[in-house]
């Protein structure tokens, strides 16, 4: 199944209905954005719109899941082909977002040792709970682009690995930046890592990076099974 060719059936018709994306989304109940991804091949219309897209646009089921018009002739024979391709599409969409709710939810609980009390152990220095790897930039910014990686539909499903696993990185990124420096102005540890070990006296530390580091690989695995 050819999602850029069915994208392209689409807006073709859809130009020879004279409808904008606009009106075929009011029509169909669904936003814009859905409508403009189809058409460029981005993703696939959900199955409970496909029967009210075809009605709209004139064409049969089987035309729309092939991409173009189909002759008597071959009719029989890709009716037999469209109820693959439904069931196809079925399991696809609905494995694709158990992968994306499980990894959501691993990611989540790979951030839970931040909520403990982490940081500290240097004499006269205030125990520092470990959220202050999501409140600094890196944190951030490594959250956000790991749930856009997972959440978002690239045209080429390689992009959503790479963002995804850029994402998680970046946690293990920010937990090493503050084990080197901590975040305090006057304190930096780069000139000796003994001392870096000397002011993380708490495993919890420990735990919450080796976390980050398991996170990335159940990440690769979850990704790669079918």
């Amino acid at each position: 199944m050819n999602q850029e060719k069915i994208g392209k059936f689409i807006s073709k018709q859809r130009k020879e209905k004279q409808l904008t994306q606009e009106q075929l989304a009011e029509k169909l109940g669904i936003s814009k954005n859905a409508v403009s991804k189809w058409e460029r091949g981005l993703s696939l219309m959900d199955i409970s719109l496909i029967e009210p897209l075809c009605n709209i646009l004139d064409v049969t089921i089987p035309e729309l899941l092939h991409g173009e018009i189909i002759s008597k002739k071959e009719k029989d024979k890709k009716n037999e082909e469209t109820i693959n391709i439904v069931i196809t599409i079925s399991k696809e969409k609905i494995n694709n977002y158990k992968r994306k709710v499980m990894l959501s939810a691993c990611f989540l609980i790979s951030l839970l040792p931040m909520l403990m009390n982490q940081f500290g152990g240097f004499r006269d220095v205030q125990e520092i709970s470990g959220i202050i790897n999501l409140t600094n930039p890196i944190g951030l910014i490594s959250a956000f682009i790991f749930f856009f990686g997972v959440w978002y539909n690239f045209k080429n499903k390689y992009f959503n690995i790479i963002v995804g696993a850029i994402g998680v990185i970046g946690i293990i990124l920010s937990e090493v930046v503050n084990f080197f420096a901590w975040g305090y102005p006057n304190i930096s540890c780069l000139d000796k890592i003994s001392k870096c070990f000397n002011n993380v006296l708490f495993p919890e530390f420990y735990i919450g990076l080796l976390f980050s580091i398991v996170m990335l690989i159940v990440y690769f695995y979850i990704v790669k099974k079918k």
